[in-house]
């Protein structure tokens, strides 16, 4: 693959790179957040509690405020995905309407947060549920991907030779998507198919929970490194934070 293919579109903004990795106590829930900076500004995703202040900060430093956000693509309705949807009160919001309906049926699922279907409805006139893929212009198409939730879709974005797709949780990191061995799905089998359909459509992956990636004929090839640092209050003697970092090259 040549250089110039290894750069992701000019619009194509991750704001936040997805964590693929978790602590014994828990999922740590950092995933991807992605900018489309068109001619409308289309947020994919909104990260999670600990993100919102961050997320603000990394959207002005593009030039643009949370009222300036026109579309907010949710991929599912687990809390480390869409949470902070409250922060655009003038954005289109658009997620599958089987995502919505698996929502309300399941109260029972502890990834999602009744606060969330409570604000959705709250705000439906701004809500637009979609069934099937859905083209939303010539450049982006939003795709069924179920198995980690039912009604789980992702975003196809077409750009020259590159067909990127920011696949949510239906491609959490590399690993899921070279073996098709997936963690966390609802429908092991379903998430399979989904990830055969998703190496036939796409040759770029942004994943829910990893550094974005081409692929082709089972070789990945990462398009950046990313760095994930922690702040540790140490030693009660000690003003400042103890410092750690992980990196993936």
């Amino acid at each position: 693959m040549s250089d110039s293919k290894r750069d992701l579109p000019a619009e194509i903004k991750i704001l936040f790179y997805g964590f693929p990795g978790r602590a014994a106590r828990g999922y740590l829930g950092w995933s991807s957040v992605v900018l489309i900076n068109g001619e409308k500004k289309i947020l994919f995703d909104t990260g999670n509690w600990g993100d919102r202040e961050e997320l603000v900060r990394r959207l002005r430093s593009e030039g643009i405020g949370p009222e300036d956000v026109n579309i907010v693509i949710l991929s599912h309705l687990h809390f480390d995905h869409c949470i902070n949807v409250p922060l655009f009160e003038k954005a289109q919001v658009i997620l599958s309407e089987k995502e919505l309906d698996y929502a309300y049926r399941e109260k029972g699922d502890l990834f999602i947060p009744d606060t969330i279907t409570d604000y959705l409805q709250s705000i439906k006139d701004r809500v637009t549920l979609i069934g099937g893929d859905t083209v939303l212009d010539e450049r982006i198409t939003l795709i069924e991907t179920p198995g980690h939730t039912p009604g789980s879709i992702s975003c196809l974005y077409e750009g020259g030779d590159l067909k990127v797709l920011l696949a949510g949780d239906a491609v959490k990191n590399s690993y899921e998507f070279i073996s098709g061995c997936v963690d966390m799905t609802k429908n092991q089998n379903v998430s399979k198919a989904t990830i055969e359909r998703i190496r036939q459509i796409a040759n770029v992956i942004i994943p829910g929970h990893d550094r974005p990636f081409w692929h082709n004929e089972g070789q990945i090839l990462y398009l950046s490194e990313s760095e994930f640092e922690f702040m540790v209050r140490a030693s009660p003697y000690s003003e400042g934070w103890t410092k750690f970092k992980i990196s993936f090259a």
